[in-house]
């Protein structure tokens, strides 16, 4: 049996219709060489028996607990059968039919391109999600750009550069998994661009976490992402640029 050419892989949690969303997506995408790669993290909302049900073509894999998304990530991958992973947040929807068929070209005009980001625009506004911009400027750009980070909601990712690379570090729990994947795919001699004809609407869905969650998991993930590829003085600097920020986020919205 012929390997797919692109894998999708999703990690949800009791999220059943907006991953429905996200698989009607994938389902129309124009590009037939592809399988649909489902990890569920101990789903109590229907999920699994949706994905069942309306998607029967989709490999779905109950984890049966919250593995966290940088582990559930992993497990996908080495499931996985594609060369090209595609991820996407379950609250996200590729925006065209064609989107896909566009990232496996830019992988295979460049042999050396490791991971693609998508431009991450809100599903209701329409706008490119600022936090998402891989620029330390955040300005909007129109065209493709090599990058050194990159947003988890959407993204493409050679396989073989993936593995090689170790995968996403576990215990992350917010987004400090991609700056951390970043520097290390980089520092292999891997390359990585930021795509302006890819878009995924992003239907960021609230969740309900304790004040100053966010706070805390983010202080100490950054510092571990710097501990963990930078030099001490700039983990030092970073870390403290960082806890400042936070810390202002935190008391302008009452969190602490």
């Amino acid at each position: 049996m012929t390997c797919p050419a692109i894998s999708y892989a999703i990690v949800t949690m009791n999220r059943r219709e907006e991953l429905a969303g996200c698989l009607d997506s994938l389902r129309a995408q124009s590009f037939a060489s592809a399988e649909i790669v489902v990890a569920d993290n101990g789903s109590a909302d229907g999920s699994p028996e949706m994905v069942r049900a309306r998607f029967p073509e989709a490999r779905l894999f109950e984890l049966g607990a919250n593995l966290g998304v940088s582990m559930a990530r992993n497990f996908s991958a080495e499931k996985a059968e594609g060369a090209i992973l595609i991820y996407l947040d379950d609250d996200a929807r590729l925006a065209e039919p064609g989107a896909a068929a566009r990232a496996l070209g830019y992988f295979e005009r460049d042999e050396r391109l490791g991971l693609l980001a998508f431009r991450i625009l809100n599903a209701f506004s329409g706008e490119e999600e600022r936090k998402s911009i891989p620029r330390a400027d955040k300005r909007r750009i129109v065209e493709d750009y090599p990058c050194a980070n990159f947003c988890g909601a959407g993204f493409a990712v050679r396989r073989e550069a993936f593995l090689e690379t170790g995968m996403f570090w576990p215990p992350f729990t917010y987004g400090s998994f991609e700056m951390d994947f970043s520097y290390r795919l980089l520092d292999r001699g891997w390359t990585m661009l930021r795509a302006s004809s890819i878009d995924a609407l992003h239907r960021e869905t609230p969740r309900a976490r304790p004040k100053g969650q966010w706070v805390y998991f983010n202080a100490r993930d950054r510092l571990w992402a710097a501990a963990r590829n930078l030099p001490w003085p700039q983990t030092v600097s970073m870390a403290l640029g960082w806890w400042g920020y936070a810390g202002a986020m935190a008391l302008r919205r009452g969190w602490i």
